[in-house]
């Protein structure tokens, strides 16, 4: 009699395997169905060299796949051989596929073999269907078609190979470019193809799937002309948004199919340019009837088309802080009903204009003139000539300055004049090299004009000539400008 211990080991105290001991798994029943009720057989035999030892325990292990034992409904069992040191277990799975399974006696590991094992798909059915059909034979555009395998519960089986093939003489290919392609199915038992052709013919491919000894054909067709596909900004100038302003320009895509085309579904997808490095577009285009937009500014227009159709959109800046004219670049594209790409379209621009500013303020009034002259003494109270002091001709020496609201005045004339106080005296201005005009009046009195430097300045030497005796002597200078209060100075000569 043999027992099982639900992955326990057995009580083996004082059982123990010579060294001399072996054992052999073999697979007794293979390929069963995975149907979770048929199921895979392996058996064990220990040789022990002739020593008649029963109820030895063998761990056996799915190492590799989804199985699991009859007897416990784990991937782990432990089981007491019987008397002939013999021992079989079933095992099933709900999942075509191949696994391993591992056994050895609890008390000696090294004995460890395994064996594999394989069950089958439960197939019940193969389908075929053409999910996209119609697309341009431009090579570009493609039609998909989907198989799907199932089990006798409408189920889907996975991990099947399915085998798809195109005729071997005609233009369409799968998107890999083959005549012929296997692909896996997926959890759902589903596997999807992608179809194309380059021949800008109508015609029509006979699509074959099989799995095993199932079949399954479609055809798949293909159009042979792409419609004209054009793009116009009808209104191309708009004012940037303002609070009070909501201007917008308007841009139209025009449709036009081959003639003798039976009506077809497209979408029209306008996309703006984007002159924001986030991805957050400042344009945004909106059908002509909303405002609504997404982040990214691109609008879809689906479209039926069985003659020259047109589509129009609105173009929007939403940029309310643009301090000069902004343009908009502006694409279309042609898609299918399920967004594969027939055409793009040349490119279009929309100009959004400032409102004109206001006139900047008037500048303020100039301040009134404020002349004011000023003289300076450079050089005062020098020693009058005479006949046992100095020789005549020494002078002392002015700095006129004019200045108009504390900034010079330069390149204007200045009329100086220059006569003695007490005594009468010879005076005279002596720099004769930078005068004007110098005349001598009856009274004494000497008169210069002089022209202001870019500091709006200039120097005269006042001088004092042949004294008819030694004393003190003084002469007044006297500045006049036009726009400015005259101005006087009186200089010594001791």
């Amino acid at each position: 009699m043999t027992s099982s211990n639900d992955d326990k080991d057995q009580d083996i105290h004082g059982l123990v395997l010579p060294v001399s001991a072996e054992m052999d798994i073999t697979t007794v029943h293979d390929n069963a169905k995975a149907d979770g009720s048929d199921y895979n057989i392996v058996n064990v035999v220990i040789n022990n060299a002739g020593d008649a030892i029963d109820h030895v325990p063998i761990r056996f292990e799915i190492t590799s796949g989804n199985a699991i034992f009859k007897d416990n409904g784990k991937k782990i069992l432990t089981k007491n051989t019987n008397v002939a040191l013999s021992l079989s277990v079933k095992f099933s799975d709900t999942d075509g596929e191949k696994g391993t399974i591992k056994a050895y006696p609890v008390s000696n590991m090294k004995l460890t073999k395994e064996v594999p094992y394989t069950f089958i798909s439960v197939v019940a059915s193969l389908t075929l269907n053409v999910t996209h059909d119609n697309a341009i034979a431009n090579g570009i555009a493609t039609n998909t078609a989907v198989a799907a395998l199932l089990d006798s519960e409408g189920k889907g089986v996975a991990n099947q190979t399915l085998l798809f093939t195109l005729p071997a003489g005609g233009t369409a290919k799968f998107s890999d470019g083959s005549k012929q392609l296997s692909g896996k199915t997926d959890p759902h038992g589903q596997v999807s193809v992608q179809i194309t052709d380059v021949s800008l013919t109508d015609i029509t491919a006979n699509l074959v799937c099989t799995f095993a000894s199932l079949k399954q054909n479609r055809d798949v067709h293909f159009k042979g002309s792409l419609p004209e596909f054009t793009l116009v900004a009808t209104k191309d100038t708009a004012k940037v948004k303002t609070e009070n302003n909501d201007d917008h320009g308007i841009v139209r895509a025009t449709i036009t199919p081959p003639a003798g085309s039976t009506p077809q579904n497209y979408i029209v997808r306008f996309t703006p340019s984007n002159s924001n490095a986030s991805g957050r577009g400042r344009f945004r285009i909106s059908s002509t009837t909303s405002r609504q937009f997404t982040d990214s500014g691109i609008y879809e227009a689906p479209v039926s088309v069985s003659g020259t159709t047109n589509v129009d959109a609105n173009v929007w800046d939403l940029d309310t802080t643009a301090p000069s004219k902004v343009v908009a670049d502006i694409q279309a594209t042609l898609l299918t009903a399920d967004k594969q790409s027939l055409a793009t379209s040349q490119t279009v621009q929309v100009t959004f204009i400032p409102d004109n500013p206001p006139p900047p303020p008037p500048p303020p009034p100039p301040p009134a003139d404020n002349y004011l002259l000023v003289i300076t003494a450079l050089r005062d109270g020098v020693p009058a000539p005479g006949p046992y002091r100095n020789p005549p001709g020494l002078g002392n020496i002015a700095r006129v300055r004019l200045t108009n609201n504390g900034k010079p005045v330069s390149d204007v004339p200045v009329s100086c004049s220059f006569y003695a106080s007490a005594p009468v005296g010879n005076y005279k201005f002596a720099n004769d090299d930078a005068q004007l005009r110098q005349t001598m009046s009856g009274n004494g009195t000497h008169n210069i004009v002089m022209r202001t430097d870019d500091n709006g300045e200039f120097t005269v030497t006042l001088a004092l000539w042949d004294p008819c005796r030694p004393r003190c002597y003084t002469g007044i200078i006297t500045a006049t400008y036009s726009n400015a209060n005259p101005a006087s100075r009186q200089f010594h000569w001791t």
